[in-house]
Parts: C-alpha cells; sequence; structure tokens
C-alpha cells in the first residue's frame, strides 16, 4: 500500500475514475484517525480522501491474510470493559445508521473493523461515503480474492447501505522485484520500488 500510493496522484486519479468523482480539489491523508466517542481511541483509516462532497475510506489488504476471521462485535464485547465498548459501540452505530437501513440489533456477527471503518467514512460527511478495500494479490494468493470478496459481501448485506454509502473492493496484482529485510521495508519502499504492479479491477459491492 505504502508504495502504491507513494505516487499520490497517479493513485488517487485512478481511484477517483473508478467511483465517477471529480477529484480537482481533494485532500488525501494516510492514518487518518476518525474520533471515537469520549476518549477512546481513534478509528485509523490507511487513506483518507476527502472532497466538497465526499468522504472516501481506504482499507489495504494483502490477500496472504484474507483467511483469516475478523473478530466480530460479538467476541469483541466480550472482552474488556464491557460498559465502555458498549458506549464505543453505539457511537459508530449511530454515525452509519443515518448512511443504511441496518437492524441495529442484528450486529453480532459483523467484524468490529468493518463497522467503524464504515463509521469513519460517514462521519460528518455532508455528501457521498465510499469504503473502498484494496486488496494486493500476487501468484500465490490470487486463490483467496473469491474468498475476501464472499466475507466483503456478507458484511455489506448486513449494513444494508443506502445509496449514499458505497462499498468497492480494488484488486491489485503485485510482483516482488527486490528481496529486503522486513524490518526495512518502509525505508527501502521510500528510497525505491520493491514491487511492481499488475491487472487491477475495481469491484463494486451492492446489497442483496
Amino acid at each position: 500500500m505504502a508504495q502504491y500510493w507513494k505516487n499520490t496522484d497517479r493513485a488517487l486519479e485512478k481511484v477517483a475514475k473508478s467511483l465517477g468523482l471529480q477529484v480537482e480539489v481533494a485532500d488525501v491523508y494516510f492514518e487518518y484517525p476518525t474520533k471515537s466517542s469520549k476518549s477512546n481511541k481513534a478509528s485509523m483509516s490507511d487513506v483518507m480522501i476527502i472532497t466538497e462532497n465526499s468522504k472516501i475510506a481506504i482499507e489495504a489488504k494483502y490477500t496472504e491474510y484474507a483467511k483469516i476471521k475478523y473478530e466480530t462485535i460479538n467476541d469483541w464485547l466480550k472482552k474488556g470493559n464491557n460498559k465502555n465498548k458498549i458506549d464505543v459501540l453505539e457511537h459508530w452505530k449511530n454515525i452509519v445508521s443515518t448512511f443504511s437501513n441496518l437492524d441495529l440489533n442484528n450486529l453480532q456477527n459483523l467484524p468490529y473493523q468493518f463497522l467503524h471503518r464504515s463509521a469513519s467514512a460517514c462521519f460528518e460527511n455532508p455528501g457521498t461515503a465510499f469504503v473502498m478495500f484494496q486488496l494486493f494479490w500476487d501468484d500465490k494468493t490470487s486463490g483467496n480474492l473469491k474468498i475476501f470478496i464472499n466475507d466483503i459481501k456478507k458484511y455489506v448485506d448486513i449494513i444494508n447501505p443506502m445509496p449514499k454509502l458505497n462499498y468497492y473492493i480494488h484488486t491489485i496484482e503485485i510482483t516482488n522485484c527486490k528481496i529486503i529485510d522486513k524490518n526495512d521495508v518502509f525505508q527501502k519502499i521510500k528510497d525505491d520500488d520493491v514491487y511492481s504492479f499488475g491487472k487491477e479491477e475495481f469491484i463494486k459491492i451492492l446489497s442483496t
């Protein structure tokens, strides 16, 4: 993700074109915080694009990890200070509810991360919200693409979004060009290209 967005103008142009947006004036933020309730930890979007009439929250994933099951809201609530977590959950739910037709009492199996990533796109947004998953894959992990996409479809069905909340998957083929020390990967990406990018596809995920 870091290398893909290193050329920010190119990446922004591709994403905007796929969404049918004009982004002559847009702000792009990395590790963008969306405030939680009270003093609780903010939700961090890998990339947030903010225009006059839209917000695009981007979560980057590598298909090697697509089979890992996300922590559901039900499991998340069982850990730690339950009263505090209920306050946080209500905060995210209230934000998303203005952009969706979701059943607020039927979220137990929704991944907690999916909820607050959706809320990040909706928060203080007077226009259209987009949640995009950039899914990087190579020959070894291409088989996990379908698993990931099917999971996202299930989650979107639970959210049951209105037309002003949109979900996309952006698949990006990668090839590792260089062997590098994992402890030095971000510095190497700043200095040089570690990956090359191949086929890209944008998939809009609709609620059934």
